[in-house]
């Protein structure tokens, strides 16, 4: 499984990510355990209406996954979805809220979600918009939160 997620973390070939993807999510289900105090989702993608969306959207997925990278960060590639369309998304462990709100600026994203772990070892998710919050709610462990945000739509 380690294996899985390594090629994973490491491809942004689209193809080579679906294939790998329902292992992903068994391992996120089964074995995942988040150590981080706080932990962001966010994705590049953006609504096109042209014939090189997918294009587009790949090469802004490698952008903020460069981003990501040089400031430190260790993103979690994910396939999510938002207004019914599929969009690589990344899980961002130990981000600051400052942080997801500046790249969700940069990469004209509706929504990014931040948050941090609860004492009762749940967690406090905001659904933010230009660092104004949409949405607030606990959840109880990172799939939920997942969950959650594949299924938001404002």
């Amino acid at each position: 499984m380690r294996f899985c997620v390594t090629i994973i973390k490491n491809s942004f070939n689209l193809s080579s990510l679906n294939r790998f993807m329902k292992s992903f999510w068994e391992w996120l289900n089964e074995d995942f355990r988040f150590e981080g105090e706080t932990m962001g989702i966010m994705t590049a993608h953006t609504s096109i209406d042209s014939s090189t969306e997918d294009d587009t959207n790949e090469e802004r997925g490698k952008k903020l996954f460069a981003d990501l990278k040089s400031q430190g960060y260790d993103p979690w590639p994910f396939l999510g979805e938002f207004e019914d369309k599929k969009e690589k998304s990344f899980l961002i462990p130990n981000i600051s809220k400052l942080d997801m709100i500046k790249l969700g600026e940069r990469y004209n994203q509706k929504i990014v979600i931040w948050s941090k772990k609860l004492p009762d070892n749940g967690y406090s998710v905001e659904w933010l918009n230009n660092g104004d919050l949409i949405k607030k709610e606990n959840v109880k462990s990172i799939r939920q939160l997942i969950s959650r945000a594949k299924g938001f739509v404002k």
